[in-house]
């Protein structure tokens, strides 16, 4: 009798750590933002509300080493002055503009909104622990 009463409660424990799982994931699907609310130029975007205006965040972004890398802009945001950069089907870097970065179009330094969504970029980063400083970007 011991030992049905022992496999009736570890069935309980197993079926309850089940169903946890289950809404653990139903939660996660609840939070994604219903189609429209994020541009469909790339996956894993997320809109975000800053001072009125929204803000473009790319989720599973790539830490790479220091060095220069060519690849397509997927996200440009003007307003926190970054730019996302897809390297090919499964590196994408997300880098932020200081006042220290040069931007460069036929050899000319240009401004921050010469840069626009699908253009080809050449960008020399640094990499500083967990983030990419763009030293240097290039529209091809």
């Amino acid at each position: 009798m011991k030992r049905y009463f022992l496999n009736l409660g570890l069935g309980a424990l197993a079926f309850a750590a089940v169903v946890s799982c289950k809404n653990g994931e139903e939660r996660e699907v609840d939070d994604v933002a219903p189609v429209g609310e994020i541009e469909a130029t790339s996956d894993n975007i997320s809109g975000q509300q800053v001072s009125g205006q929204e803000t473009k965040e790319l989720e599973n972004t790539q830490l790479v080493p220091s060095g220069t890398y060519t690849g397509e802009a997927i996200i440009v945001d003007s307003q926190q002055k970054e730019v996302y950069v897809r390297l090919n089907d499964t590196t994408t870097i997300e880098l932020y503009f200081s006042n220290d970065t040069q931007i460069m179009r036929n050899g000319e330094q240009v401004q921050f909104d010469a840069l626009q969504q699908g253009q080809t970029l050449e960008v020399e980063v640094e990499r500083s622990g967990e983030s990419l400083k763009p030293k240097r970007v290039s529209i091809k």
